[in-house]
């Protein structure tokens, strides 16, 4: 690539120009080169990587339905379990009060989950919201840098 850059600054028939005009000419562009290819990797690499982590975003979220559908059947089952464990068991006051204790213990676990799966959904958004701040603080210097390379060739 660089070959043919070269021939065609040398080939370009400009008038009033010489071999020394050319090769400023091919200087310029060579420069060009250096530093838009490595950044256009660094484009194309950043492109997959987001593309990576938007795949593992969608499949996390698949194994979160799943989580939850794992609770409902769970918790179906224990509903279940309790009604026909009061049915068979009578009205004796205490069986009552143990299914009463055993229906209070889930719902604090389950008010427990709620809250764990808001801190983490916060911890998300939080995480985020800094990998925006840093991808943002990046591309500024990565427009500085190419400013000042472009000043540099010109």
């Amino acid at each position: 690539m660089r070959e043919n850059l070269v021939g065609s600054a040398l080939l370009i028939p400009i008038m009033g120009q010489n071999r020394k005009a050319a090769e400023t000419r091919l200087m310029k562009i060579s420069n060009g080169m250096l530093v838009v290819i490595p950044r256009l990797m660094a484009v194309a690499s950043q492109a997959a990587v987001q593309a990576d982590i938007r795949r593992a975003a969608e499949e996390s979220e698949k194994l979160d339905e799943a989580a939850r559908q794992i609770t409902l059947l769970a918790s179906k089952g224990a509903h279940e379990a309790a009604t026909s464990a009061a049915r068979s068991l009578g009205g004796d006051p205490r069986n009552i009060e143990v299914l009463a204790k055993v229906a209070e213990e889930t719902i604090q676990t389950m008010n427990e989950v709620i809250n764990i799966e808001r801190e983490v959904a916060a911890g998300d958004q939080e995480r985020e919201a800094k990998l925006a701040t840093i991808r943002d603080k990046l591309s500024v210097s990565m427009r500085n840098i190419n400013m000042r390379e472009l000043e540099k060739t010109k």
